[in-house]
């Protein structure tokens, strides 16, 4: 599963060479501090310079067999190591995911891929439920940051550790949201005011790293079906 996902994540790019649309639907955020790479899909180089920060659009991807190698930025494909590299590997339709590149809680490079539920308003979740849900909000955890609580509204809705995920159907309306440490509600990041729309899941993402200060917040929405 961890395999296709980062497949998919890394043939975003091969979109502008190809009018084919799959069913696939794929997108990438960088979340290492720090790192820039160059990404080639089947020998060719689909991906230069990403950057810390960068969220990608969500896109189709045929499906296909694709190999990837993922280098230093700047480096000879031809001389140098891959960071990562991966064989000749299928990627399946009807997957709507995630892969974010980010630090483990002890600063090591990781992939870890979310799947984007992207089903109507029914209740979902592992957050509180909401009364009258109108729109969907996933909180993920992918910074080297210890064990955190999520406050929104003054109130804790989680506490989760580094590449955990919390999401819920809520009300629609503005959310004052903070980090603290589990058993407290004084802010160690934050607040930061966000604001689901309806009919919208709003993927929040923690990066980077608390101890060097470059942890931030990226956000990323997509319509629900």
């Amino acid at each position: 599963m961890i395999r296709r996902l980062l497949i998919a994540l890394l043939v975003l790019t091969t979109l502008q060479i190809s009018s084919a649309f799959g069913a696939v639907k794929v997108s990438v955020v960088h979340g290492i501090p720090g790192a820039t790479v160059d990404v080639y899909v089947n020998g060719g180089l689909l991906l230069p310079n990403f950057q810390f920060g960068t969220v990608t659009p969500v896109l189709p991807v045929p499906a296909g067999n694709y190999e990837v190698k993922v280098f230093a930025a700047g480096a000879n494909p031809a001389t140098s190591i891959p960071v990562v590299s991966l064989p000749s590997t299928a990627l399946a339709d009807g997957l709507n995911a995630t892969i974010v590149a980010h630090l483990s809680a002890v600063g090591a490079p990781v992939l870890t891929p979310f799947v984007n539920d992207v089903s109507a308003i029914g209740g979902q979740g592992n957050l509180p439920p909401a009364t009258t849900p109108s729109t969907r909000l996933a909180v993920r955890h992918t910074a080297q940051a210890p064990t955190v609580s999520v406050v929104a509204n003054g109130r804790v809705l989680v506490t989760f550790s580094n590449g955990a995920e919390a999401a819920a159907d809520l009300r629609t309306h503005g959310y004052a949201v903070w980090l603290a440490l589990p058993g407290t509600k004084t802010p160690v990041f934050g607040p930061v005011n966000v604001r689901p729309e309806p009919g919208e899941l709003l993927a929040v993402y923690a990066v980077g790293s608390i101890g060097d200060g470059t942890f931030t917040l990226l956000t990323q929405s997509f319509d629900l079906n």
